[in-house]
C-alpha cells in the first residue's frame, strides 16, 4: 500500500482506501460479551459430612476475576430456613449456630452451591453476568437427643401453680437447639385417640428462641387443684428422624387442698436486659419504684455494671454513674438504705483478690463514693451483710477468703465513719461460714444467720439470732427449711418475717419458697416448683406483695426476672 498526506487529506491507493473502509466497518460492531468467570471450587465442608454443631462455615476456591459471588444453601423439601445471598467476592461464609441466627435444625440434609460474576458493580439474581453454578454439595447437622433435658418451671412434683398464664419452661444441654414439639394433659399417658381419651391433649411447635421466656410454651388456662404431664423433644423436619420424648414432668396447679396460694410469672423486659450472672447484689428503692443489680460473676469474670429495673415500665436500664467506681466483683453484699438515699457495698471478690473495701453509691446524683474506715475487717466473700434503718449503721458476718472461713461479727458505724469487731467475747457462735444470708429483725434489735457452707458440711441448715452486745442462740422452731447455701433471703418488716428461696442443696437447685416469721419465730413452707436456681438474689416489693428474684444459675447463668405473688 502506498500513498502521501496533501495537507489534511490522506491520497493512497485503492488497496489503503480498502483498509480504511475494513477499519471503520470493524469499529460500528457491537461489542462481544465477555465470558463469565468460571464456577468456584467448593472446599469444605467436605461433600456429604455431619457437621459437630449446629453452625459451619463454607469455603470455596473463586477465579481470579470474581468480583461478587452468589451464594445458596437449601434445606432438604424446603422443610426449614435457607440462604440466598448476593455479597462482596470472598473466600468463605459463616453460617452461625443459634442464638445468633436461628437456621440449622438438627438431623437434615442441605444442598449448597455457589456461583460468581466479575461485574463491577452491584449485581443481581437475574443479571446474565453470572458464571456457572459450581457442583452442588451436601451436608447433613449433629443428631441431638432429649435425654438431657431439664424442666426450668415448674419443679416437677410441685404444687401451687397458677391456672392462668403458666409458662412451662426447660432447658436443653446444646443452647444451639431451639426448635421443640411440647405435649401437655392432665393424662399420664398423653393418649390423643379420639374413641378412648380422657382428657385433652395439648401438641404444640414451640421456637425456643422467640418465646418468651426463652425455651416455653404458655399453656391455657388450667383446672384448679388438678395434675398435669407434660414432656419436650426437639423437632425433626426433612429428611431427620423423630427422637423420643423427654421424660415426664409433672404439677398441681393451685386451688386444691393445702397450697398456700403463692403464684410465679416471668416478668418480660421490653428493654435489654443485663447478661447472664450470679453472685450479684439487688436491692430495692421502694420510693422510686425500682431495683438495682450491681456486680457478678459472668463466664467466669467479675463485672462492675450497674442497672435500674423500672418496676412500674418493666424496662431494665444500664445506669452510667458519675466519678470513680468500685473494682469489679462478685459474692459482695449490699443494702440500701432508704432513709439516706444510698446503696452500701462491701467486700466480695473480684478477679485476682479478695475485697473488704465499702462503697456508697448516691442515688440522687448517681455518683460513687469510696468510704475510707480505719481496720476494716479481712477481705472476704460470700458473707452476710444487713442494714440497721433505725442507725444506718451496717453489719457484716461470717465468709471466706484465701486464709480460710470467719466466725466474726462486724460493724460500720455511719456516724464515727469506723468499723468496729461485735463479735461476742464468749459463748457459742455459728460456726465458721460462707455463702449465707442475714437478716436484720428492727423489731428486736437483732442480726439473723441462716444455713450456708462450713469446713466440715457443704450445707448448713441452722438458724442463729444475735443482738449486739448479747450472745449469738440458736433459734426457729417448725420444720426448717433443707440445709443450703447460694440462697436469697429478703425482708418484709411491715409483717415481720423474711422470705427465703432457693439455693444449693444435697439434692440439687432448690425452687422451694419459706417465710420466717421472726415474731412467731417459726418457719412456713409456702410454696414448691418455683424457678430453681442457685447464686441470684432476691427482693420483697410491698406494694405488690411480691417477691422478686433475678438471675443465678441452674447448669447455665441465668439473666430472667421472676415475681411470687404471696397472699397477704
Amino acid at each position: 500500500m502506498t500513498g502521501e498526506v496533501i495537507g489534511r487529506q490522506w491520497r493512497g491507493t485503492t488497496a489503503g482506501a480498502f483498509l480504511l473502509a475494513a477499519l471503520v466497518a470493524l469499529l460500528l460492531l457491537p461489542p462481544r460479551a465477555a465470558a463469565a468467570p468460571p464456577a468456584p471450587t467448593l472446599t469444605s465442608p467436605v461433600n456429604g459430612s455431619r457437621l459437630p454443631a449446629l453452625g459451619t462455615t463454607l469455603t470455596w476456591a473463586p477465579p481470579k476475576e470474581a468480583t461478587q459471588y452468589h451464594l445458596q444453601v437449601l434445606p432438604f423439601a424446603n422443610a426449614g430456613a435457607g440462604l440466598n445471598i448476593i455479597r462482596n467476592v470472598e473466600q468463605q461464609f459463616r453460617i452461625p449456630s443459634p442464638p445468633e441466627w436461628f437456621g440449622l435444625l438438627p438431623d437434615m440434609t442441605y444442598s449448597w452451591r455457589i456461583r460468581v460474576t466479575d461485574k463491577p458493580i452491584t449485581a443481581f439474581e437475574t443479571d446474565t453476568g453470572w458464571g456457572n453454578w459450581s457442583e452442588t454439595w451436601t451436608f447433613r447437622t449433629p443428631r441431638v437427643s432429649s435425654e438431657e433435658i431439664q424442666e426450668v418451671f415448674p419443679a416437677s412434683g410441685s404444687s401451687g401453680s397458677p391456672t392462668e398464664g403458666l409458662a412451662l419452661q426447660w432447658r436443653h444441654p446444646d443452647p444451639a437447639v431451639f426448635y421443640f414439639e411440647v405435649q401437655a394433659s392432665s393424662d399420664s399417658s398423653f393418649n390423643m385417640d379420639p374413641e378412648t381419651a380422657t382428657a385433652p391433649l395439648w401438641w404444640n411447635l414451640v421456637h425456643g428462641g422467640v418465646s418468651v421466656p426463652r425455651n416455653s410454651w404458655a399453656a391455657p388456662a388450667l383446672r384448679a387443684g388438678t395434675t398435669y404431664h407434660w414432656r419436650v423433644r426437639p423437632r425433626i423436619q426433612g429428611d431427620g428422624a423423630p427422637v423420643e420424648w423427654s421424660r415426664t414432668f409433672s404439677f398441681t396447679t393451685g386451688g386444691g387442698p393445702g397450697t398456700a396460694g403463692v403464684a410465679w410469672r416471668p416478668l418480660v423486659s421490653s428493654s435489654d436486659a443485663p447478661s447472664p450472672r450470679r453472685d450479684h447484689s439487688l436491692v430495692i428503692d421502694e420510693a422510686a419504684n425500682a431495683l438495682i443489680l450491681f456486680g457478678d460473676r459472668s463466664k467466669g469474670a467479675a463485672l462492675n455494671d450497674l442497672w435500674r429495673y423500672d418496676l412500674s415500665r418493666n424496662t431494665w436500664e444500664r445506669v452510667a454513674p458519675v466519678g470513680e467506681q468500685p473494682p469489679a466483683r462478685f459474692g459482695h453484699g449490699a443494702v440500701l438504705d432508704p432513709d439516706r438515699r444510698r446503696m452500701v457495698v462491701f467486700g466480695g471478690q473480684s478477679a485476682r483478690d479478695f475485697l473488704s473495701d465499702l462503697w456508697e453509691y448516691d442515688l440522687p446524683s448517681g455518683r460513687w463514693r469510696l468510704l475510707t474506715a480505719m481496720e476494716p475487717p479481712e477481705p472476704r466473700y460470700g458473707q452476710g451483710i444487713a442494714l440497721d434503718p433505725a442507725s444506718g449503721n451496717v453489719l457484716i458476718s461470717h465468709g471466706f477468703t484465701e486464709s480460710g472461713r470467719f466466725d466474726d461479727t462486724w460493724l460500720f458505724d455511719v456516724a464515727g465513719a469506723v468499723w468496729r469487731d461485735r463479735s461476742p467475747a464468749g459463748g457459742p457462735r455459728p460456726e465458721k461460714r460462707c455463702l449465707l444470708r442475714t437478716i436484720w429483725d428492727p423489731k428486736e434489735g437483732r442480726l439473723l444467720l441462716f444455713g450456708g457452707q462450713s469446713n466440715t458440711s457443704p450445707f448448713l441448715g441452722d438458724l442463729w439470732a444475735y443482738q449486739p452486745g448479747k450472745m449469738w442462740q440458736q433459734a426457729g422452731q417448725g420444720a426448717p427449711p433443707s440445709p443450703r447455701h447460694f440462697y436469697s433471703a429478703a425482708s418484709d418488716t411491715m409483717r415481720q418475717r423474711f422470705l427465703l428461696f432457693g439455693g444449693r442443696t444435697r439434692d440439687g437447685d432448690a425452687g422451694d419458697l419459706w417465710e420466717f416469721d421472726m415474731a412467731a419465730d417459726k418457719w412456713r413452707l409456702l410454696a414448691t416448683g418455683g424457678p430453681a436456681r442457685n447464686g441470684h438474689d432476691a427482693v420483697y416489693v410491698p406494694s405488690r406483695h411480691a417477691l422478686i428474684v433475678f438471675g443465678g444459675a441452674a447448669g447455665a447463668e441465668l439473666n430472667d426476672l421472676w415475681e411470687a405473688s404471696i397472699p397477704e
